[in-house]
């Protein structure tokens, strides 16, 4: 009984990160770090540009403008890598998960890919033709960062539902019964089966077909029910741990 009450205690809601994260979300930081300075860099170029309008500033111009492409195009690499590595850090045979994965390498693959054509581009008309077919392509890259997203938390949260429901079988096996405690013990398959239902309609938002040329944001709506799962288990740990409490006060 004193196992389970200290398991009961130290078991936080939060998401616990794998050591590994941290190093991802460095580099993702940094290359953050280095393309806020070239945009930075290209809207001086530019201000520079449209006050002489020379040859020289143009050709600045367009130089910072690849720069800019270069170090945005390597920022978001950097970024689906560190969503792949935290979607992997559940392992709950969700086969979504492999899924996404696999979506996320072929972007990674199509986006490695880009630097090399980025530092090829030359003028202002090559820098517009391969934005143009970028920006044909990033609907589906923002598809799939926010269906990833989607998917981390529900990972999450299913990982946070599957400790609640240990801790219900250890108190049924090893828990003297009070009315407080078998109320709890009672009310758990449905809490549980809420706080599914709430993650599977988080899902569903995401798989929601994408019509024209332009991405509509799902992620509004999926964490409407993220949010309303967060608070169910919030409830349910609160609740076990103010019924538990008073074994100790026995």
């Amino acid at each position: 009984m004193i196992l389970f009450i200290l398991s009961l205690f130290f078991f936080s809601l939060s998401p616990v990160k794998a050591q590994d994260i941290n190093q991802y979300q460095s580099d993702y930081r940094y290359q953050l770090d280095l393309f806020q300075k070239s945009y930075q860099n290209y809207l001086e170029k530019e201000q520079i540009d449209n006050k002489y309008s020379t040859l020289s500033t143009q050709k600045d111009k367009t130089e910072a403008s690849i720069n800019a492409l270069l170090q945005r195009n390597q920022l978001l690499y950097s970024y689906l890598i560190l969503l792949r590595v935290q979607l992997g850090q559940y392992d709950n045979n969700d086969p979504r998960n492999n899924i996404l994965k696999e979506k996320l390498l072929a972007k990674e693959t199509y986006l490695k890919a880009q630097d090399l054509t980025i530092k090829q581009l030359g003028d202002k008309e090559q820098v517009k033709e391969w934005s143009t077919q970028f920006k044909s392509q990033y609907p589906e890259i923002q598809t799939i960062i926010y269906s990833t997203l989607v998917q981390i938390q529900v990972n999450q949260q299913k990982n946070i539902l599957q400790k609640i429901q240990i801790l219900g079988q250890e108190i049924q096996a090893d828990s003297p019964q009070n009315q407080a405690l078998s109320q709890w013990l009672n009310e758990l398959p449905t809490q549980s089966e809420k706080v599914t239902q709430h993650l599977n309609d988080a899902i569903l938002d995401t798989e929601k077909k994408q019509t024209g040329t332009r991405f509509n944001n799902f992620y509004s709506s999926s964490l409407k029910d993220l949010d309303l799962a967060t608070n169910l288990l919030s409830e349910m740990h609160s609740n076990l741990k103010s019924v538990v409490s008073k074994f100790i006060t026995l």
